[in-house]
């Protein structure tokens, strides 16, 4: 623990750690404390720790990198650990229920969806993708997601321009991350986008552990 974690991270007799998230999740206005929740998270995964809540009631805002990077270490927690989550999904700020609901957390924490439609809002987000390093399918993932992006921003876009930039940070993975990692469960990346369609800005995120 740390300045920035310190009151927000406990355990119970157990050892089974508690996490609470800051009320603004963002690596351009809140670094410290974003950067040191999310190493908490990781630590415990790989120290193979068990996580007795992961505590979203406080966010406020969240980045759609940060939301990134937060789903993939979810990711890793399901796919290395294992064991159900706890979250207390009334205390969630509505919009970070349907920010949260869109990229595809729900299905991570084993949430059931709600069955109403949410709001619509200025800023949308696709639900996040994971691949893995080197696999023969990466093309295709980034082609699903421009195709979604597509229907996102109902135009046409710069195919090219976008798969060329995807494929590339694929192929970057492949080539020059996790060189010394030896668990291919590891060797992962993810990858989502979001629309400001007030501001007509498209976002493509896309993150690697290595």
């Amino acid at each position: 623990l740390n300045a920035h974690t310190k009151g927000s991270v406990s355990a119970d007799r157990e050892r089974r750690i508690t996490i609470q998230l800051p009320a603004v999740l963002d690596f351009e206005e809140n670094y410290e404390q974003t950067a040191s929740h999310f190493a908490v998270l990781r630590e415990a995964i790989h120290n193979r720790k068990r996580i007795r809540n992961l505590d979203f009631s406080s966010i406020e805002s969240i980045s759609p990198s940060a939301a990134l990077v937060l789903a993939s270490e979810v990711d890793q927690w399901n796919q290395q650990i294992g064991g159900r989550l706890r979250a207390n999904l009334p205390s969630w700020k509505d919009d970070i229920k349907r920010l949260l609901c869109q990229m595809g957390y729900f299905e991570l924490l084993q949430l059931e969806k709600p069955a109403e439609a949410w709001p619509a809002k200025k800023t949308t987000f696709l639900k996040f993708k994971r691949g893995q390093a080197n696999a023969e399918n990466s093309g295709q993932l980034a082609k699903q997601l421009r195709v979604e992006i597509e229907a996102l921003v109902e135009q046409r876009i710069n195919k090219q321009f976008l798969f060329e930039g995807l494929s590339e940070a694929i192929t970057n993975v492949g080539q020059h991350a996790y060189r010394d990692e030896v668990d291919y469960r590891r060797k992962q990346w993810w990858l989502s986008a979001s629309y400001d369609e007030n501001e007509r800005k498209l976002c493509v995120t896309f993150y690697d552990q290595g």
